[in-house]
C-alpha cells in the first residue's frame, strides 16, 4: 500500500497538467471523497498497517498453538475490514486475498476439531475465491471427512477437479472418502490416479485396502 501511495504521487507528478486544470481536478475529487489526496493515503497506510499487525498476531498465536486467539485475530479481521468499501478492499487485496484469511481461520477451528465452523469458513473462503482455487475445496472436504460425511467430500473433491485435474491430493483423498463409504472400486481407481502421479501416500494405501 505505501508502493500504492507512492505510484499516486508519482503519476500526480509526471502528468504535467496546467495549474488551473490540476486545482479544478483537485476540487473535484475533495468534493466526491470529502477529503484531499493526502488525508486518504494517510488513513489508508494507517489501516494497512494495523492489517499487519493483525495478521501478525494471528499467525503467532497460531504457531504457539493458542489457536482461540488466532480465531479472535482473524475474526477482527474480517470484521474490520468487512470486504466491502473501497479503501480496505485495496489494502485486504494486496496484502492478502480475503479466501486466505477464512482458509487460516477455518484451520484453527479445524484444530481445535470445531469441524462445521470450519467448513463453514471453507464456504466463505470459496465465495470469496477467484472460482479456481484448490485450497478451499480440499480443507473443506477433509473436515467433511472428519464428520464422516464422505458423500459431501467427495462431491468437494470432484468439483475441485474440474479446474485441478492433475492434484493428485484430490484423486488420493477422494478415493478414501470414496472407501470409507463403501465405493472401494471406484476408491481403489482414485488411489490408482494419485499414484500415477507418484503419491507415495496413495501407494501405501493401495497396499492396505486395495490388495
Amino acid at each position: 500500500m505505501f508502493f500504492l501511495a507512492a505510484v499516486l504521487i508519482l503519476s500526480a507528478s509526471c502528468v504535467q497538467k496546467p495549474k488551473v486544470v490540476q486545482e479544478k481536478a483537485r476540487v473535484v475529487q475533495e468534493k466526491e471523497t470529502g477529503e484531499p489526496d493526502s488525508v486518504r493515503i494517510r488513513k489508508m497506510n494507517e489501516e494497512l498497517r494495523s492489517y499487519m499487525e493483525s495478521m501478525n498476531n494471528a499467525r503467532m498465536k497460531f504457531e504457539k498453538k493458542d489457536f482461540n486467539g488466532a480465531i479472535a485475530e482473524y475474526t477482527k479481521i474480517i470484521e474490520e475490514s468487512s470486504f466491502s468499501s473501497s479503501s480496505r478492499r485495496v489494502i485486504i487485496y494486496e496484502g492478502s486475498y480475503p479466501f486466505n484469511i477464512y482458509i487460516a481461520r477455518g484451520l484453527a477451528k479445524d484444530s481445535l476439531q470445531d469441524y462445521k465452523g470450519a467448513i463453514d469458513d471453507y464456504t466463505m473462503a470459496i465465495d470469496k475465491s477467484t472460482g479456481r482455487d484448490a485450497e478451499p475445496y480440499i480443507k473443506r472436504g477433509l473436515s467433511k471427512i472428519s464428520l464422516e460425511d464422505y458423500e459431501g467430500a467427495i462431491a468437494d473433491f470432484t468439483k475441485c477437479m474440474e479446474f485441478a485435474p492433475n492434484n493428485m491430493w484430490l484423486y488420493y483423498y477422494r478415493g478414501l472418502a470414496k472407501i470409507e463409504s463403501g465405493q472401494k472400486d471406484n476408491g481403489c481407481q482414485d488411489l490408482k490416479k494419485a499414484a500415477d502421479f507418484n503419491s507415495p501416500n496413495a501407494k501405501e494405501a493401495i497396499k492396505k485396502y486395495c490388495n
